[in-house]
């Protein structure tokens, strides 16, 4: 009777089962050598999302890309969150894309802005795109 009907294992965590094996595994956004492309890509799991000022670059037919975002910081005005500004000036130096005007809002707005949110990986963002652009 027992090989006829599967009984279920007692004490067996998801982590260890290999279905679900993949969500169980580090992922380390800032070494991309320590991850596994093929088997992000054959899952169609992105682990770099965990990134703050990560913005996919290879889906610019999907979302427009880095200038969609600077067009509409033009129309609607340069007063965002820090780690918005971050974002948008670490993607603008990736791309090799310099806009003086937006530097110019941003440094206008900069004592109105909202740093509530920030954390070290979007500090330096942010550090890093003034440093690429002078």
């Amino acid at each position: 009777m027992n090989g006829l009907v599967q009984t279920p294992q007692r004490g067996v965590m998801a982590i260890w089962k290999d279905k679900y094996r993949f969500l169980f595994k580090p992922q380390y956004y800032d070494n991309i050598l320590r991850q596994n492309d093929s088997k992000n890509k054959k899952l169609g799991h992105n682990y770099r999302t965990a990134d703050p000022i990560w913005f996919d670059h290879d889906k610019e037919h999907t979302n427009n890309g880095i200038i969609h975002l600077i067009e509409t910081t033009h129309e609607k005005g340069y007063k965002l969150p820090c780690k918005n500004i971050a974002l948008i000036l670490y993607n603008m130096c990736i791309k090799d894309i310099y806009d003086p005007a937006l530097y110019k809002g941003f440094e206008d707005c900069y004592d109105q802005s909202s740093a509530k949110h920030m954390c070290a990986r979007v500090c330096y963002g942010a550090l890093y795109a003034y440093y690429k652009t002078n």
